[in-house]
């Protein structure tokens, strides 16, 4: 929304006044609560008072699928959605689709990583290769 032009913003409130208090402004309204989430927050606390106002709104509760999204927006898991607040080093979008691809190489038992942990440890490494440049190791001393 912030690249949008003027047009776009009377666009946008004409539609809102349209489907006031309906399923459709629902989902519109969590879309934007996901991307000031996880787009607009710059560390890791921010992103998790975000997340915890968001938890707050009332009309979340209305509809199973919001339900859904809240439980897992609240699952200890949420840290790991916010890591690239921890380094200023790792983008904050990717080619999904090319991560995607190697993890589900990384699932079969073919390529050597017969478990979970091996899979997540792989994963680790890959991140750091392809999003830190290596610079991890060199940077933190824990490599």
């Amino acid at each position: 929304m912030e690249n949008w032009v003027p047009t776009d913003h009377r666009v946008n409130s004409q539609f809102m006044e349209i489907y006031e208090d309906t399923l459709i402004e629902k989902i519109f309204l969590i879309k934007e609560w996901l991307h000031n989430i996880f787009d607009l927050s710059t560390t890791k606390e921010e992103a998790y008072n975000k997340r915890d106002l968001f938890f707050k709104e009332p009309w979340i509760k209305d509809f199973w699928h919001f339900r859904q999204i809240v439980k897992f927006l609240g699952d200890a898991n949420f840290q790991y959605m916010t890591t690239y607040l921890e380094d200023n080093r790792i983008p904050r979008w990717s080619n999904i689709e090319t991560l995607t691809r190697t993890w589900r190489q990384m699932e079969k038992v073919r390529y050597g990583f017969k478990s979970e942990k091996g899979r997540q440890n792989h994963l680790k490494l890959y991140q750091i290769k392809h999003y830190l440049k290596d610079e991890f190791g060199q940077n933190s001393g824990k490599l």
